[in-house]
C-alpha cells in the first residue's frame, strides 16, 4: 500500500547504470539500476522484491 506519490519521473535507457556489486553479504537483487536525471542520482527500488525477501525477515530479528 502506498500512501502517495510526490514525484514521477521517466528514464530512458541511457540514464541507466548497473548497480555496483555492493558486498558478498548484502543482496542486490532488489535494486534493478541507478538512474541519473541531471546532476542527481536515482536508487530504483523493486519493492516487491524487497518486500518478498529472506532480507525482511532478518531486519525484524534485528529490529527485536
Amino acid at each position: 500500500m502506498i500512501d502517495g506519490v510526490f514525484d514521477a519521473i521517466t528514464l530512458a535507457p541511457e540514464q541507466m547504470r548497473p548497480v555496483p556489486e555492493l558486498s558478498p553479504t548484502v543482496s542486490s537483487d532488489h535494486l534493478p539500476g541507478i538512474g541519473s536525471v541531471g546532476d542527481r542520482m536515482v536508487i530504483l527500488l523493486g519493492i516487491e522484491k524487497l518486500m518478498t525477501s529472506n532480507n525482511m525477515g532478518l531486519m525484524a530479528q534485528t529490529l527485536q
